[in-house]
């Protein structure tokens, strides 16, 4: 019997995804997997999805066990093939393990390069930023557009509803506590 490959595709607090080798083409075992799964306590949503072998759990985070390396998964996964539950554990705990390795792209990785190429841009321009070229050149785009369209549309509905909400938040929320500009928009809400 060949070994199970397990690994995390994605996981968040309170949802994980694993791809299980063993569950492609198998329906019937996606099935008692999904099964299985679905009985422990504080599961909330299961899929299994035998063409990609991926097994996605929706739990209470709060429930005993789940937030120590999600307890009752391994042992429910360990049990259905015969793995030691560290063995299952060790491939929770390093999802580099798996297909998409340690190269992942997380968002401080985004954020550390826009923040590198803003930096540089700044240097360059003498101190003229991505946060101004990047909206005025959108301006410019737009009134381009503009001038060599032979008709201009009228902006929708729901594109004035979005303009308006984002100009408001600028234009009143900016620099306010997260606390507060939860309350300055429930009245706002309360209001309309």
């Amino acid at each position: 019997m060949k070994a199970t490959q397990i690994h995390v595709a994605h996981a968040i607090p309170g949802r994980i995804r694993l791809k299980i080798d063993r569950l492609k083409g198998d329906a019937t075992l996606a099935q008692t997997m999904r099964e299985r799964v679905r009985s422990l306590p504080g599961v909330q949503h299961v899929e299994t999805n035998a063409t990609t072998g991926s097994l996605l759990v929706l739990y209470d985070e709060g429930v005993a066990g789940w937030s120590e390396h999600q307890r009752p998964l391994v042992q429910t996964v360990a049990s259905m093939w015969g793995l030691r539950p560290d063995e299952v554990r060790r491939h929770l705990a390093h999802p580099s393990n798996g297909h998409w390795g340690a190269r992942a792209i997380r968002p401080h990785h985004v954020k550390g390069f826009f923040s590198s190429l803003n930096e540089q841009v700044e240097s360059v321009t003498g101190g003229v930023g991505l946060t101004l070229l990047v909206p005025l050149a959108l301006v410019l785009l737009g009134i381009r557009g503009a001038l060599v369209a032979d008709r201009v549309p009228a902006p929708r509905w729901y594109d004035l509803l979005w303009f308006g909400f984002a100009a408001f938040l600028m234009l009143n929320v900016a620099g306010v506590p997260a606390g507060k500009a939860a309350e300055e928009a429930a009245e706002v809400a309360a209001a309309l």
